[in-house]
């Protein structure tokens, strides 16, 4: 997958258009929202769908989902609706209820447009385009950003909806119409949903439990001693290091559990540590008998003072708009929160890795 990025921030610490190159590996079944029948997407797995055809689709359910959600906020908060949004509830409703061809499997299709938007940002008229300006970190230009889509917008914006709701209505307007059709119990449900709190706590729970099932148990510490005990402490001179060794793997791994790339960072420590075995030529004096992590925090903590250093004048102004001249320790969280963010944008400048030469 090829793209061309271009980094824009609110402090402008860089503007770089580079070309990258992405492998994405993925898991269908982790792009589905949820367990909800209506959150399956059969477009996704549907060969004869191409992904313009889908995108499309995406694009004008999208725009439905805006509006339904903004119907349904002004009701729940007495708000008046205009003459169009009133209309636009009539035949939502009406289309639910009335249409014979309305089922489960097309309901979230209800009003959806036939083709999205063909509007740009400029086009937009200044009222909304005030209100979008009203967002926090949002900031639209006609002489800019005129020329934009008004359709990709949308789209941006609907990921900040949440969908339940919208599905939660249409299926209950639909519960009803069978109800009164088939003349069922008044507590008949097309779909039995459990609270979404819950959900989001059991999906929490399991991702919980996933990551700590990955984590090195004791087990696993026993067998990678066992491994790299292969050949080693039979002889005067390797017993001297030994069992520092075997220590600076204890601190190691458990360092080494918090992260998802586990498996790749011992990869990592094991290379290092055999060419450091290899290199050995005499026996280490008593200063130098720790483990790898007390003589790295001995021999870095110079650096991580210049660190620290470097990293409280990265940021231009602090949040007052004043100009910054603070130690490292003296950076407010907001601080701190926003030169983390402006870095994170622009990792791709350190290979996706967070650079080290910072605290």
């Amino acid at each position: 997958m090829e793209e061309d990025n271009q980094n824009h921030d609110l402090l402008q610490l860089s503007n770089a258009g580079v070309q990258t190159h992405l492998s994405v590996n993925y898991d269908l079944r982790t792009l589905i929202k949820s367990e909800q029948v209506y959150d399956v997407e059969p477009e996704l797995v549907d060969k004869n769908v191409t992904d313009e055809e889908y995108l499309e689709s995406y694009r004008r359910r999208a725009e439905a989902k805006l509006i339904k959600s903004k119907i349904i906020y002004k009701v729940n908060t007495c708000t008046d609706l205009t003459s169009n949004e009133k209309l636009y509830l009539k035949q939502w409703v009406a289309d639910i209820k009335e249409r014979k061809d309305r089922n489960l499997g097309n309901l979230r299709d209800s009003m959806v447009p036939v083709t999205p938007t063909k509007l740009t940002i400029g086009e937009v008229e200044a009222k909304s385009l005030y209100a979008l300006n009203s967002v926090s970190r949002v900031s639209f230009e006609r002489e800019r950003h005129g020329l934009y889509s008004l359709s990709d917008l949308v789209v941006e914006l609907s990921h900040f909806l949440d969908e339940d709701v919208v599905n939660k209505i249409e299926t209950e307007i639909f519960s009803d119409r069978l109800r009164k059709e088939w003349g069922l119990s008044p507590d008949f449900k097309v779909i039995e949903t459990r609270n979404k709190e819950i959900s989001l706590v059991l999906n929490q729970l399991e991702e919980v439990a996933w990551r700590s099932a990955g984590q090195f148990d004791e087990k696993d510490l026993g067998h990678l001693k066992a491994m790299l005990s292969v050949k080693r402490n039979k002889d005067y001179f390797d017993r001297h290091f030994f069992d520092t060794d075997m220590q600076s793997l204890d601190n190691f791994v458990e360092a080494a559990n918090q992260y998802d790339d586990r498996i790749k960072l011992l990869e990592r420590w094991i290379v290092r540590k055999e060419d450091e075995i290899k290199s050995r030529v005499v026996r280490p004096p008593k200063s130098l008998q720790k483990p790898d992590d007390q003589l790295h925090a001995i021999i870095d903590a110079p650096m991580k003072r210049a660190r620290e250093k470097i990293v409280s004048k990265l940021l231009i102004a602090d949040e007052y708009g004043n100009q910054i001249d603070k130690e490292y320790k003296d950076l407010s969280s907001k601080e701190l929160h926003t030169l983390t963010e402006n870095l994170c944008l622009r990792l791709y400048l350190f290979n996706y890795e967070y650079p080290a030469f910072l605290p």
